[in-house]
């Protein structure tokens, strides 16, 4: 019997999806190798990554005045990669509502300076800030928060609404920017 795993980071595959992984494991596309054996240039994969991309926008039902971005390195990499790409020289703000963000928020610190305009550590990360309180800077570059803390089970299920850039981090899908 198969076991399913319901837990952050790896999880359950249909036996569906196993089997055509596997047949195409050895050949993939008639192209005479895997696909991890292709140049990631070539028409295959990249018609492919673009498949990918429209499938997750799809299914997602991802809004134009959002980009989808597949970028190697787990959570821990993009908490890095965010004020690299974003920051610009600037102040970042952050909001404090469990473990995720708390790394978010150390790493973010190492490159620009952040301003946490929301906590809920105060209660042991037990609820999420109300966007309504968030003291946003007007000299931030970016609001980053992340809508679903998996260790605490804090969920912000409606996207805030804040004039700056926002940056929401959602563990184990992807990072959604909204420029």
């Amino acid at each position: 019997m198969r076991k399913w795993n319901f837990c952050a980071g790896p999880a359950v595959i249909s036996e569906e999806v196993l089997s055509e992984v596997k047949e195409e494991l050895l050949e993939f596309n008639n192209s005479g190798m895997s696909i991890m054996e292709m140049s990631h240039r070539s028409k295959i994969y990249e018609s492919l990554a673009f498949e990918a991309k429209q499938d997750f926008i799809d299914i997602l039902n991802i809004p134009n005045t959002h980009e989808v971005l597949f970028m190697q390195g787990g959570a821990t990499h993009q908490f890095s990669m965010i004020p690299l790409n974003f920051a610009k020289s600037k102040e970042a703000d952050y909001v404090l509502s469990g473990s995720w963000s708390k790394k978010a928020i150390s790493e973010a610190s190492k490159l620009t300076k952040v301003n946490t305009i929301a906590s809920s550590e105060d209660d042991n990360f037990s609820y999420a800030p109300l966007d309504s309180l968030w003291n946003v800077s007007e000299e931030s570059a970016y609001v980053h928060y992340c809508p679903n803390e998996t260790i605490q089970g804090v969920a912000i299920h409606q996207i805030p609404e804040i004039k700056n850039h926002l940056v929401a981090d959602i563990p184990n899908i992807q990072n959604l920017i909204q420029c």
